[in-house]
């Protein structure tokens, strides 16, 4: 990714940011690398939260095969009782998160999902998908979850029993 294409990112996210007012906004490839970012949630690790809802969108969409539907679910809605996340795609090869404390966005539902959409509208339009090196050395646009999206998770939850 040019270093234009994660300025554009940046730009857009903390525009969101500032429009609904997210805790943390990222902008991810499948593989779980975070592209560009807004904000934190108190002491958790950015990374780690990425690939927890990375791993949790891939296994949603299985299910979404799995049930015979014909293209992966687009937006994803985790209510918890102290925060909500949303994650939609962002064409085929990246993921948009968002996540709020649970006060913040039950009341604005409406208004964060169509800001939401003009965020990812504006992120397909303006930046370019990661290229993704596959096991022969061959450079890839995108294509979906792998092996390293697995082991990422299984750091991440090595990293957090620690």
């Amino acid at each position: 990714m040019s270093d234009n294409d994660a300025g554009s990112a940046s730009v857009i996210l903390e525009r969101l940011q500032r429009e609904v007012g997210p805790l943390l906004v990222l902008l991810s490839d499948l593989d779980g690398n975070i592209i560009a970012g807004v904000g934190n949630l108190k002491n958790l690790n950015n990374e780690i939260v990425n690939v927890l809802l990375g791993s949790s969108v891939a296994a949603v969409n299985e299910l979404a095969n799995m049930l015979g539907e014909s293209k992966p679910f687009i937006r994803h809605f985790y209510e918890g009782e102290n925060y909500d996340i949303y994650v939609a795609a962002v064409g085929e090869d990246m993921l948009l998160s968002l996540v709020f404390d649970h006060s913040t966005a039950t009341s604005r539902i409406g208004a964060i999902r169509l800001y939401m959409r003009r965020a990812v509208e504006e992120l397909r339009s303006q930046v370019k998908p990661p290229s993704r090196i596959l096991p022969n050395g061959v450079a890839s646009q995108g294509g979906g979850v792998d092996d390293s999206l697995t082991r990422m998770l299984g750091d991440a939850i090595d990293h957090m029993l620690e």
